[in-house]
């Protein structure tokens, strides 16, 4: 099997050859039987237009080697056979003629393997811009399904176009069900869709939508979600609209939660005029409840006051020792629990002597 294969290779460039070389003699032959056909029935018989013919069909075909063998396989014919039919000039002229026009196709010949190397050079581009794209699309639309998120794709009148399988889960609709429907129809309660018309307006203008709203769900249950919206191109002037929804209702649940603790701690500590407080020692931010400001009589901020600031409460005889425990703190290599005894100083010039101050670091 080997062999044949081989034989075969070899045989392949001497069959080329004969092939393209016996077009040069056979298209020839084929215009002086031509010829001699028309002279046979007394027809107009111009030799030298069947040989251009033939000629033309060679370089085109087998190329310039064997059109350059048809040239003169052309001359000698009409030299030999119809040289007594025509003058000097004559032959000259079909001479010239035969001339220019193997020019002319060799021209001819040379812009279409031209052409043709460009064409075969594109088409292979072309092909490999395709395969890349189609593995880019194959690589999105793995993401647009794997995505955590609920992704829908619409149009400009946020018509759907498609949705992940993560929509479906946090929406109760299908793919199948919302194809072509207006996606504030369906998920968007009905006293928010104006403001979901604006939306639209905002993102026309090219401009990015981040919000956290209320949406509700294929059976009319209502939760929290957080939108993040953007216009998209999709090519040749068209537009579409890509929104991500991310449940966020165990968060804004978590959030209540924690906010009525805080409260319910705040009022405890104000009720027993205690307050807690803690220290970064590796950032230096203090973080104070809100009685604590009470206590050391300043007004209520986000976080707490600065270190000095802290100190200049503290009472001057007991500074170094609150000092000393803050750079043992601030050295150590475990977060450390102390309890310390000290008096504040109030701007009154009045002396407090909490029960203890506990630091947590």
């Amino acid at each position: 099997m080997a062999d044949s294969a081989t034989a075969k290779k070899m045989a392949r460039p001497g069959a080329s050859f004969a092939r393209r070389y016996g077009l040069a003699f056979v298209s020839v032959a084929g215009a002086l039987l031509l010829e001699l056909l028309f002279h046979r029935f007394n027809l107009p018989h111009p030799f030298a237009a069947f040989a251009l013919s033939a000629i033309a069909i060679t370089f085109w075909y087998g190329g310039t080697k064997p059109g350059i063998v048809a040239v003169l396989f052309s001359s000698l014919i009409r030299g030999y056979i119809f040289e007594a039919e025509t003058s000097s000039l004559s032959r000259v002229l079909y001479e010239l003629v035969f001339l220019i026009f193997a020019i002319l196709m060799f021209w001819v010949r040379r812009r279409r393997e031209a052409l043709e190397l460009a064409i075969a050079d594109r088409t292979a581009k072309l092909t490999a811009a395709n395969e890349e794209l189609h593995r880019e699309k194959e690589q999105l639309d793995g993401l647009f399904e794997l995505s955590p998120d609920a992704v829908i794709l619409t149009d400009e009148d946020f018509h759907v176009l498609r949705v992940n399988r993560e929509f479906t889960r946090i929406f109760g609709y299908t793919g199948k069900e919302v194809a072509g429907q207006r996606l504030p129809d369906l998920i968007v309660p009905e006293e928010l869709r104006a403001e979901a018309l604006k939306n639209r307006d905002w993102l026309s203008s090219g401009n990015k939508v981040e919000l956290e709203t209320i949406r509700q769900r294929k059976d009319g249950v209502r939760f929290d979600v957080s939108v993040v919206a953007k216009s998209i191109s999709l090519g040749f002037d068209q537009v579409a609209i890509c929104l991500i929804y991310r449940d966020i209702s165990e968060r804004r649940k978590a959030e209540g939660e924690l906010r009525r603790s805080e409260g319910y701690l705040a009022e405890a500590q104000k009720l027993t005029h205690t307050g807690s407080w803690a220290w970064n020692v590796r950032t230096g931010v203090l973080f104070w409840s809100r009685e604590i400001f009470s206590i050391y009589d300043y007004e209520y901020q986000e976080t707490g006051v600065t270190w000095p600031q802290f100190l200049e409460r503290i009472h001057p005889e007991d500074r170094p020792l609150i000092e000393q425990s803050a750079r043992m703190e601030s050295s150590g290599k475990e977060w450390l629990d102390s309890q310390i005894d000290f008096r504040i100083v109030l701007p009154d010039g009045n002396h407090e002597a909490p029960p203890f101050s506990r630091a947590s670091c």
